[in-house]
């Protein structure tokens, strides 16, 4: 079970570590009107709350193209900005902002969803 969870966190880690890398060179502002959901944002929150905060500041689902292969068809079909998830339902989702060349990455964990970090890159 140790082993398994370690295994799963390290998968979440490599696929965190590139937007981690790229957070640098693509962050907005902090006055942006990209980081407007910011303001009620907080680690630990329900997902559904954060993403419709996210939604509302004008961000659009993008997940990965893969997403039915890497988890199911239902999930991505549901959460269409999921990206992946490993076996411990840690799960990393993505948004986009038209006309921006920025991506917001979301991290979520737990049976209850609730968000772990974001990003930007």
């Amino acid at each position: 079970m140790i082993l398994s969870r370690s295994l799963a966190l390290a998968g979440m880690v490599a696929l965190a570590l590139p937007a981690a890398a790229l957070a640098q060179d693509r962050e907005p502002p902090a006055n942006s009107p990209l980081r407007a959901f910011e303001a009620k944002a907080r680690k630990g929150m329900a997902y559904g709350a954060f993403r419709s905060q996210v939604l509302a500041a004008g961000w659009t689902a993008q997940g990965a193209d893969d997403c039915a292969e890497a988890v199911s068809a239902k999930a991505c079909k549901t959460l269409p900005e999921l990206d992946r998830c490993t076996a411990d339902g840690l799960c990393l989702m993505s948004f986009t902002h038209a006309g921006e060349d920025i991506v917001l990455r979301v991290a979520t964990k737990g049976q209850g969803v609730t968000v772990d970090s974001w990003g930007f890159e």
